[in-house]
């Protein structure tokens, strides 16, 4: 469980100052949203707070305030073009190797596209220099074998999806699952999160034409129960195993506790925050997998 610290608040306001910087509107318009982020922090941000909950309630101020339905449209197709550039290499690369090679080399490529992100304050990245890691890597928590077991013993797997750029991996995962026979549920956002992958940017990578890619009806952060479409969430609940990216769906979903079924978790810690819950350095690499027992 991930309990808010007082560094989230000033992370969440550097990220959305960030934001507000990149956007073509008046100076005095961005004070004037920025006001009222600050203000909904100031009557919201306490001790019982869920980080996620606080992230995405400013950054829909953002979005109504400045009129930017997508602020990270533009990086969003940047990051989606750059990783498609890697996955035809990387699919030729992995056409030997044998199922469960192939798939601990997928994970591992997974979790190392949950370095591509702009959502934490303080953290920058180079694709390249992030995927010429993927040979020497580590790993800090390794549940990459458990997650193999489950997976071969699973007949539907559903995948929540994180950042742009990093779900071009993803996609590679999910093929190999489905191609291995699995009923695989893809879920992603229905509005815009920061530069997380819409349903609708999904869509256009093709997550459809193998899996099952279903949207949330939402724009939050993680899957928050009363605004995710009830079909939606039928679906989460009664898979055998979850793959869950990225911080934002590891701070809720072990905060709030919705899925009692195994959910294995690909991230990389990017904050102290995270890294301290985990026990890991920051920039750790995590495969965790929770509710283990009497998985499948």
């Amino acid at each position: 469980m991930v309990k808010i610290d007082p560094a989230c608040i000033p992370c969440i306001i550097t990220v959305r100052t960030r934001e507000l910087r990149e956007l073509p509107i008046r100076e005095q318009k961005k004070f004037h949203i920025l006001r009222h982020i600050l203000k909904y922090l100031a009557s919201y941000a306490n001790t019982e707070a869920n980080i996620t909950r606080l992230a995405t309630q400013t950054f829909r101020i953002l979005k109504e305030l400045s009129g930017y339905r997508d602020p990270y449209a533009n990086e969003k197709e940047k990051a989606n073009k750059v990783a498609l550039s890697f996955a035809e290499k990387i699919k030729k690369e992995i056409t030997p190797y044998e199922v469960k090679e192939k798939l601990c080399f997928l994970i591992k490529l997974a979790v190392l596209g949950n370095a591509l992100d702009f959502g934490v304050a303080g953290y920058k990245y180079d694709i390249d220099k992030i995927l010429a890691e993927i040979d020497t890597m580590n790993i800090h928590i390794d549940d990459t074998g458990i997650l193999i077991q489950m997976i071969m013993k699973s007949r539907k797997i559903v995948y929540l999806l994180d950042n742009a750029g990093e779900a071009v991996f993803d996609k590679l995962l999910v093929d190999e699952l489905v191609d291995l026979g699995k009923r695989v549920v893809v879920v992603a956002k229905s509005g815009s999160f920061q530069n997380d992958i819409t349903y609708d940017e999904a869509l256009r990578l093709g997550f459809h034409r193998k899996a099952i890619l279903v949207e949330t009806g939402s724009d939050s952060s993680s899957i928050f129960p009363e605004e995710t479409r009830s079909k939606v969430l039928n679906e989460i609940l009664s898979a055998d195993v979850v793959i869950a990216k990225g911080m934002a769906h590891y701070e809720h979903l072990t905060t709030e506790r919705i899925i009692r079924k195994p959910v294995a978790y690909l991230l990389k810690a990017k904050c102290e925050v995270i890294a301290r819950d985990l026990s890991v350095p920051v920039g750790s690499y995590i495969v965790k997998v929770e509710n283990k027992i009497g998985s499948c």
